[in-house]
């Protein structure tokens, strides 16, 4: 089963790696990504395998991925992400789209949010 997004291993991915920078523009992120390259795979929201994908970098609040056939990709999904002997696996909404890279929004359903 994943693990919430306030779980330890989940932070923990922040405390690797770098924190990814860029001089040209101005950076309007809710918090700071850090690259991250890895195997990762895309999962309905009723836990049916969608794609394979590279993650390519995740902060607190979304990542980037990259998949081969983006037109299979639903804008909601599970993003499933190993990390050593666990899983985790945040709910995702798609921000946007280019090319073959995907930026996600990671997101929970409040009380009175009906989802997709």
């Amino acid at each position: 089963m994943g693990k919430s997004l306030n779980s330890g291993k989940f932070n923990s991915l922040f405390k690797q790696g770098s924190y990814a920078k860029g001089a040209m523009f101005r950076e309007e992120r809710k918090s700071g990504r850090i690259k991250r390259r890895g195997a990762a795979a895309l999962v309905s929201l009723t836990g049916v395998p969608i794609i394979e994908c590279i993650l390519k970098d995740i902060s607190a609040t979304g990542a980037r991925i990259s998949v081969e056939v983006p037109d299979v990709v639903p804008d909601y999904f599970k993003l499933r992400i190993r990390e050593d002997d666990e899983q985790l696996l945040p709910k995702c909404r798609v921000r946007w789209r280019s090319g073959n890279e995907i930026g996600v929004e990671f997101w929970r359903l409040q009380k009175n949010e009906r989802g997709p």
